[in-house]
């Protein structure tokens, strides 16, 4: 059983304004919201980001999905063509409701659509981006990179409630 599991008696029970909220862009495998960076497979950045934390810290994939909130702000597979302008309308339009959040941006163009202007890994109020967990992007090929968003993580749900310090 994970830390997260045994901090609620092996039922992950938290509610929605305790989870932190995990913002990416799009997912190109399914336009269904209850998909949003969903561990899929190895090759998705919703299983990167759980196995970054999980590298740190054992957490079970069914704990990790019900201790955080993971939403994209565009629901098509494909990105338009002008995609920052829709995110940043769905930004403008989301950044408001989710203010009081713990919220994890993925990317700078997701930071840019929410008006966060923070650098990465620097903590703006209760928020903080962290580099596109895409397979693309090169600084997650450094090991201790890896590592050091995968702590950031785990310390995001502690700071939440939903995981305890074990």
């Amino acid at each position: 059983m994970s830390e997260v599991a045994e901090t609620t008696g092996g039922r992950v029970g938290v509610t929605w304004t305790q989870r932190p909220y995990l913002c990416g862009l799009n997912n190109p495998r399914s336009p269904d919201p209850g998909h949003a960076l969903y561990p899929h497979d190895e090759t998705s950045a919703g299983y990167r980001l759980w196995d970054m934390v999980n590298s740190v810290r054992p957490i079970r994939v069914e704990d990790w999905l019900a201790c955080t909130q993971r939403v994209n702000l565009l629901s098509d597979t494909t990105l338009p063509k002008d995609y920052r302008g829709a995110a940043g309308r769905r930004g403008r339009f989301l950044a408001p409701l989710i203010q009081n959040r713990v919220v994890v941006l993925l990317g700078s163009d997701v930071a840019d659509a929410v008006g966060h202007e923070a650098e990465p890994l620097v903590w703006h109020g209760s928020w903080v981006t962290i580099p596109h967990p895409s397979g693309r992007n090169r600084l997650y090929n450094d090991y201790v990179y890896r590592l050091s968003v995968g702590l950031l993580l785990w310390d995001v749900l502690r700071y939440c409630g939903v995981a305890s310090e074990g």
